[in-house]
């Protein structure tokens, strides 16, 4: 029975949580002859995992092996693509799971014919091959090792001999997916079918294992975003169940958990508005439920909130961002010191401390925002951090600041790549005729503030003005995924997102 085969992979998948990336299925006929570059960018020895060996080569080995082909495009001067190579690939785990299940290739962004072949456009990526050159498993960003591993065991569900779940195990939400993961990569006339398979997971999972919603759900909304293009039963299913969350959350009976998900539906129906929109009209509520899960919107969607300006909404609910960012600093070091640290974590740092840096500088309290800068970029002084705080000194139009922040991190930065980055960025900072220094020019609905202020870090040199946007469209019609149109205020939502989101580099 297949509950009882996959019973042991269950254990495995419910380690930790998941953020999965979908298979691509592809056409059979998929090449089998393309040819590696003649060496790896940067590197005269190929290091384990990886082996020295051309496509056709690997996918021979492959067969005869029983074992999968991992190609690793590797972007050779992206940060998260060495940091992949050197963090998780260079894992015992990892290590000891690719010894076992595939031939590893590490695909260098130079060779462009095998990126172009893979349709590889962002990096780091790793797609898995079935020995006949037919894609099982495409994954997107840097993983680290659990991820990783956890990623690739959910990929191989469904891979064997599967049928729909019946009996004793039309109950197992691993067989359901299992089910769904067959249906998806090997019958795309069935998308219906896989659809269902994939709803009832997300629907019954937790009625016969616990937490399995929570730990699957970014792999099964993955899923069904690509379905959205092959049936109108996922667009139908994504929109009915944030549809739910919506309404629990509105009437002050959902829970954080709800509000975390409903940012998690509107990131994979690309209409992460729908979640500021929702951030703006909780504002009005006065329950301590509806003040739980909009403090989770504003965690999670932080930086687009105040692209839409919301600064006054921001301020109310984190009145000393210094201290927030301080303990998370406090944290960030403590792991640090206990080689436990993540590195993404701390690039939320500085994106959420300048975000707050934003807000400040809005709110007329200059001395705040300069004591919150100099804080991050006493602990993280990379030219990543200034650029952050520099960006958004430009969002307020405040040309003269953010040359200065650029200057003093071309001063401070020690590495090559960031000294680079700051340059670039301080030569894109406007001086031109119309771009006055100091000049704030904040949009709000559809007019410009053009009121001359000093633009230093003094007390009071930010001039307090307007609220946030309102009104985003709530419909969906102008968003490319279709159907239930209708708008919510004044803004409609078939606009390009960036003019609203104010000026970024």
């Amino acid at each position: 029975m297949i509950a009882s085969s996959l019973r042991s992979s269950a254990a495995l998948l419910l380690l930790a949580p998941a953020a999965l990336s979908a298979a691509l299925p592809v056409d059979p006929s998929a090449p089998s002859s393309l040819e590696r570059s003649a060496a790896l960018a940067g590197s005269a020895v190929v290091e384990e995992p990886f082996v020295d060996l051309e496509l056709p080569s690997a996918l021979a080995r492959a067969e005869k092996n029983d074992q999968l082909v991992l190609l690793y495009f590797n972007g050779e001067k992206d940060p998260a693509s060495r940091r992949m190579r050197e963090e998780t690939f260079k894992n015992a785990d990892v290590r000891a799971w690719v010894a076992k299940h595939a031939i590893a290739l590490e695909i260098p962004q130079s060779d462009l014919k095998t990126c172009g072949r893979f349709d590889v456009d962002t990096y780091p990526q790793v797609v898995l091959l079935r020995s006949d050159g037919r894609m099982l498993y495409r994954m997107h960003d840097f993983k680290d090792p659990s991820d990783f591993l956890l990623e690739v065991q959910i990929a191989l569900i469904g891979t064997g001999d599967v049928h729909e779940p019946t009996g004793d195990d039309a109950d197992d939400p691993i067989a359901w997916l299992a089910w769904a993961n067959w249906l998806f990569a090997n019958a795309p006339e069935r998308s219906d079918e896989a659809t269902d398979a994939y709803l009832w997971c997300l629907d019954h999972g937790d009625e016969y294992m616990e937490n399995f919603r929570e730990r699957h759900l970014e792999f099964i909304l993955e899923r069904l975003s690509y379905l959205k293009g092959r049936t109108q039963k996922a667009i139908d299913g994504l929109f009915v169940r944030r549809a739910d969350l919506y309404g629990h959350i509105t009437a002050g009976i959902g829970t954080p958990r709800q509000a975390y998900e409903y940012c998690r539906f509107n990131y994979w129906l690309r209409d992460q508005d729908e979640t500021v929109q929702l951030f703006a009209d909780l504002g009005d509520k006065e329950t301590e439920a509806h003040e739980a899960c909009r403090r989770v919107l504003l965690r999670e969607e932080l930086r687009r909130i105040v692209d839409y300006q919301h600064y006054d909404a921001v301020l109310a609910m984190v009145p000393d961002p210094l201290a927030t960012i301080d303990s998370r600093l406090r944290a960030y070091d403590k792991q640090l010191a206990q080689g436990e640290a993540d590195p993404a974590e701390r690039a939320k740092i500085i994106d959420d401390a300048a975000s707050y840096y934003e807000c400040l500088l809005h709110a007329g309290r200059g001395a705040d925002a300069k004591e919150l800068l100099d804080r991050v970029v006493s602990k993280i002084p990379t030219g990543r951090a200034y650029f952050a705080f520099l960006e958004r000194a430009q969002h307020l139009s405040l040309f003269d600041l953010a040359r200065k922040i650029a200057d003093e991190g071309l001063e401070k930065v020690q590495t090559p790549k960031g000294k680079k980055m700051l340059t670039l960025a301080r030569r894109r900072i406007p001086t031109e005729k119309g771009h006055d220094k100091g000049t704030l020019k904040i949009p709000t609905k559809g007019e410009k503030s053009n009121t001359e202020k000093r633009s230093d870090h003094g007390e009071g040199g930010i001039p307090h003005v307007g609220g946030g946007r309102r009104g985003l469209g709530r419909g969906v019609g102008g968003n490319g995924v279709g159907g239930k149109g209708g708008q919510k205020g004044g803004d409609s939502k078939g606009g390009d997102d960036k003019s609203q989101e104010g000026g970024r580099l």
